[in-house]
C-alpha cells in the first residue's frame, strides 16, 4: 500500500484546501436542491424567471421583439374594432391571441409595441408553472422538478424564442401542458372517467398546437405604411 501511495503523482493528491472547497461546493448544491424542493419552489422559480425577463427587456432597452404577423394582427384588430378586420394583416390561425391582446391594450392603456416588447416578455416567466408541473410528473420528485425548471430557464435556445416572440411562448405552453396531461393520464388507468378526460384534453391541446405550427404565419412583409417591417422591432409602425 505504501508503494502504491508513493507511485501517485503529488499533483493528483487533493490538498486539504481543495478537498474543503469541493465539500463546500457539494453542500451548497445540496442546499439549493433542498430549497427547490420546498413548497414555495414554483414561486421562487417564477421570481427567477421575472429577473431573467427583466434583464432581457432592460438589456436592449425594450426594443427587441418580433414585429411579425402577430403584432401586426393585434394592431389591425385594435384599429378596426372587429375580430376579422376588413383591412390590414390578419393572423391565419385564429383571432384568440389578438383579441386577448386587444383587451389588455384597452385595460392597461399600453400601445402595441409596449405590450409586445415590454409586457409579454415578463409574462413568459409564467412558463415556470407548466414546466415545473411536467417535470414533477415525470420525475415524481419536487427537487428534481425544481432543478430541471431552473436549468430550462438558463437554456439559451429556450429563452431566445419565448422572450423575443409572441406565438412561440404560446406554443411552448401548449407543448408543456399537453405532455403533462399525457404523462398524468397514466396515473388514472384504473379510473376510466379520469383517464378519458385527461386523454381528451391531451388531444385537444396537442391538436391546437399542431394546427398553430402547421398553418404558419400569414404574410406580414408589409408594415403599416406598406414598408417592409423589421424583425428587430424598433416600432416602425408606431402611431
Amino acid at each position: 500500500m505504501a508503494a502504491v501511495r508513493q507511485s501517485i503523482p503529488p499533483s493528483l493528491v487533493p490538498s486539504r484546501a481543495r478537498w474543503r472547497r469541493g465539500t463546500e461546493g457539494a453542500a451548497t448544491f445540496d442546499s439549493v436542491a433542498q430549497q427547490l424542493a420546498g413548497p414555495l419552489a414554483p414561486l421562487a422559480l417564477f421570481i427567477f424567471g421575472l429577473i431573467v425577463a427583466t434583464y432581457f427587456v432592460g438589456r436592449y432597452g425594450g426594443h427587441w421583439a418580433e414585429d411579425d404577423g402577430q403584432a401586426l394582427a393585434i394592431r389591425s384588430l385594435a384599429q378596426a374594432g372587429a375580430l376579422i378586420p376588413p383591412t390590414g394583416v390578419t393572423y391565419g390561425n385564429g383571432y384568440g391571441y389578438a383579441a386577448v391582446s386587444d383587451a389588455l391594450l384597452t385595460f392597461t392603456g399600453l400601445t402595441v409595441p409596449q405590450l409586445v416588447q415590454l409586457m409579454y416578455p415578463l409574462v413568459s416567466a409564467a412558463l415556470v408553472f407548466p414546466a415545473w408541473a411536467l417535470f414533477q410528473e415525470l420525475t415524481e420528485s419536487r427537487r428534481l422538478a425544481g432543478l430541471a425548471t431552473l436549468l430550462l430557464f438558463v437554456q439559451p435556445e429556450f429563452l431566445f424564442v419565448v422572450l423575443r416572440g409572441s406565438h412561440e411562448r404560446v406554443l411552448r405552453t401548449l407543448m408543456l401542458l399537453s405532455l403533462w396531461l399525457l404523462v398524468r393520464s397514466f396515473r388514472f388507468r384504473d379510473r376510466p372517467a379520469q383517464f378519458i378526460t385527461h386523454v381528451a384534453l391531451f388531444y385537444l391541446v396537442s391538436t391546437d398546437h399542431r394546427r398553430r405550427t402547421a398553418a404558419g404565419i400569414v404574410d406580414s412583409s408589409a408594415g403599416c405604411s406598406g414598408e417592409p417591417s423589421c424583425l428587430l422591432c424598433v416600432s416602425p409602425c408606431d402611431t
